[in-house]
């Protein structure tokens, strides 16, 4: 259902118009990159688009400054965030060469001016402004994702952590401590850690 802004609205959510785009391409390109499994593209705005929407409308994501999204992979959620937070600075740091053209050809399609896209690994990423944010999708280790966040966080970065609800996590592990846990949507929680002195 279209309002009278041109934005769609599903459910409490309302998607703009780059929103929508957004999936459109990210729907065309998974034929050839996978970017989402056949199974999840099937029901990609309910088991994706949603959930990272959520995300990016958390009230403790910055307006302004700069977020890193790790493992970008079709930009979900940093592509989301981008789109949402149009102030804010957001890297989308991505190993894979297809994935990485992707995240810069939407970015230029959508005119997103705040994308920034980096084909590297992040334990390869070198900031140079400081980092306000970090998304991450849950990697299967909290010790794996302190590991490979280290040389971009700095004391008081958050960490914002994407991940199944059935994920369990310590409230602390050596420099991040765990602020809180939020549920988001279906089967999926939103962990905030915040970085102590590195």
């Amino acid at each position: 259902m279209l309002n009278s802004s041109n934005e769609e609205t599903t459910g409490a959510e309302t998607l703009n118009p780059k929103l929508l785009e957004f999936e459109r391409l990210l729907l065309e390109a998974n034929r050839s990159l996978n970017l989402v499994s056949r199974d999840s593209a099937e029901r990609f705005r309910e088991r994706h688009l949603l959930p990272c929407l959520r995300f990016a409308r958390h009230p403790d994501i910055p307006e302004h400054g700069t977020l890193i999204d790790v493992g970008s992979g079709g930009g979900l959620p940093g592509m989301v965030i981008a789109i949402e937070h149009p102030e804010l600075e957001v890297h989308l740091v991505e190993a894979r060469r297809k994935k990485s053209l992707f995240l810069e050809a939407t970015a230029v399609v959508l005119e997103l001016s705040n994308v920034r896209v980096h084909w590297k690994r992040v334990e390869d990423l070198r900031p140079v402004t400081p980092v306000d944010a970090i998304s991450i999708r849950f990697l299967g280790g909290i010790s794996k994702i302190e590991e490979v966040t280290r040389g971009i966080r700095q004391p008081g970065s958050r960490l914002f952590l994407f991940k199944g609800r059935n994920e369990k996590l310590p409230d602390r592990i050596r420099d991040l401590v765990l602020e809180r846990r939020e549920a988001l949507i279906d089967d999926k929680d939103l962990a905030i850690y915040k970085a102590r002195d590195c």
